[in-house]
């Protein structure tokens, strides 16, 4: 059995991206288990002592709960292992995360994405197992072809020739709920909203101006260059 750990900030698509991964390849997305997948700085947890929130009591993800667990830290030894890093634009993401959770300057939210990506970047270039680096740009774009290209950077067969998009919504948590035409279509406008750009409306101009001066673009760039990186040539 394969298993494939997920690691992306809040509001980064990590839930999309694991029913993507779960509905499409031959696997078992690992989202809570081996630590919780909103880290800034990700580390393969065994012990399950940071499989949760630390801003929150929640139990309901340990080894106890885990019956696979040996199986999974087998593939860890095996460096078989994947990881997978889902990375949103810096722009999009800041709008994103700062509608989500308040208190945060659009500075202080670069820095964190800053952070948190060159983190990311580090992992992976040390990573011996299977790994990939999302850009959830490429999945909006074309959802089949990024799920076939996910396949082979982690030498993972799919499913079926025929890629599943399924128009999902998802509560807080990731959890799925029954969609609607209404839902249908606030899908498909959501992904308007991104591939036009419509999120930098939000910023003023000089927001704007001062944000993508705390924003290391350098660190998107290498993120673009992973995702596309196609182990086949």
């Amino acid at each position: 059995m394969r298993f494939v750990k997920l690691w992306g900030l809040e509001r980064s698509a990590t839930n999309f991206t694991y029913w993507s991964v779960k509905d499409n390849l031959n696997c078992t997305p690992l989202s809570n288990i081996l630590g919780w997948k909103h880290m800034e700085l990700p580390s393969i947890d065994i012990s399950g002592v940071l499989w949760d929130n630390p801003d929150e009591s929640s139990t309901q993800c340990g080894p106890q709960s885990t019956p696979q667990l040996p199986l999974i830290v087998n593939a860890h030894r095996l460096h078989q292992l994947g990881q997978v890093f889902i990375i949103k634009e810096p722009l999009a993401w800041i709008i994103s995360f700062s509608n989500y959770k308040s208190g945060f300057s659009f500075t202080e939210l670069a820095d964190k994405w800053n952070r948190t990506t060159s983190n990311y970047l580090s992992v992976y270039n040390k990573w011996n197992g299977p790994k990939a680096m999302i850009d959830y740009y490429s999945l909006l774009i074309d959802h089949t072809k990024r799920m076939k290209l996910l396949a082979r950077q982690l030498s993972i067969p799919c499913n079926s020739d025929q890629i599943v998009e399924r128009i999902r919504t998802m509560s807080r948590g990731g959890d799925l709920t029954i969609s609607k035409q209404a839902e249908v279509q606030r899908r498909f406008t959501r992904k308007t909203y991104y591939l036009s750009r419509q999120y930098l409306t939000c910023y003023e101009e000089d927001e704007l101006r001062d944000t993508k001066e705390a924003i290391d673009w350098s660190l998107y760039d290498a993120v673009k260059a992973i995702d596309s990186y196609d182990p086949e040539g």
